[in-house]
């Protein structure tokens, strides 16, 4: 399994922070507080919601967003300006959506380092002990935020074509 040089986990960590961290202050009012990242070849199976999307160009990879049903719930309520409580369709949408955001401006940060990338829609999944896979052969980069008690992930496996 590759393991990205130390400059492009660099440039791969930085880029999610500051997305996230744009993103999350912009669009949901919410202040998150970036933890250590990880890395790790193969994630453990997750309970929650996963928000995925595909990234192609001189370099090719995955992203996701991961978070528990409850931040799911919190994230889905601020963009719909209304509290909900459980997970329906709408929910899943909003966390399709904040994938959207913080990877699309993920990916700009990135086009420095990698060229021209293009970014394929997401998909959202939802539910107990399960796990995602990526052909790409190179170690997930794993940044935690917290939000006021609560801890969600950006992850991101890349490599150059």
């Amino acid at each position: 399994m590759e393991v990205q040089t130390e400059m492009e986990r660099k440039a791969i960590v930085d880029a999610v922070s500051v997305a996230t961290q744009t993103v999350c202050s912009m669009m949901l009012n919410l202040e998150v507080e970036v933890q250590p990242a990880i890395d790790q070849p193969d994630p453990a199976p997750v309970d929650g919601v996963v928000a995925l999307l595909g990234f192609t160009g001189g370099w090719v990879g995955t992203g996701m967003v991961f978070c528990s049903e409850q931040f799911a719930c919190r994230v889905g309520s601020a963009m719909l300006m209304t509290d909900v409580e459980k997970i329906n369709a709408e929910i899943l949408d909003g966390v399709g959506e904040l994938a959207n955001m913080v990877l699309g401006n993920f990916k700009e940060g990135m086009e420095p380092h990698t060229g021209p990338l293009s970014l394929s829609i997401s998909t959202v999944v939802y539910g107990k002990n399960f796990s995602t896979r990526t052909p790409i052969q190179a170690s997930w980069v794993i940044v935690p935020f917290l939000v006021e008690g609560e801890t969600f992930e950006v992850r991101v496996c890349m490599k150059q074509k």
